[in-house]
Formats: structure tokens, sequence, C-alpha cells
């Protein structure tokens, strides 16, 4: 939890963040790979995880699902 609360406040030259339907923040380190999701509302910790390659681009990834959680997305 300790690293996911640090990586939330991290602001670097490297990271791009943004907010998903007033609900969510996606947030990424382009160096490392590394994705934050969290919800605003409830300040609550969704998931920190370094992309595995499942998908090319996992910040847009993340952004398509956050988008579907807050009823924003559509289902592919």
């Amino acid at each position: 939890m300790k690293k996911a609360k640090d990586f939330a406040a991290t602001d670097s030259a490297t990271t791009i963040d943004t907010i998903v339907g007033g609900t969510f923040v996606v947030k990424a380190d382009v160096l490392t790979d590394t994705i934050f999701v969290g919800n605003i509302k409830t300040r609550e910790i969704r998931t920190l995880y370094k992309n595995d390659g499942r998908d090319d681009n996992a910040f847009e990834a993340a952004v398509a699902l956050a988008s579907l959680k807050c009823g924003l997305g559509k289902k592919k």
C-alpha cells in the first residue's frame, strides 16, 4: 500500500495522468511501465501494477477500463 501511495504522489517528467469521469485517476510512469488507478471520491487505491505486455499501451487500456467502470466507455 505504501508503494501505491508513494507512486500516486510522484510527479515527474516521465509520469502521465488523467481523471476519468470525475471518479478515477489513472497515472502511469512511461519509463517503468507502472500503472496506478485510484478512486478519487472514495480515496480508494484500486490497483498498482507493472505492465506485463498484454496491452500495447497499458495507460490507454487502464483509462478505457476506468471509463467502463464509471459508465463512460463502451464494451468491445
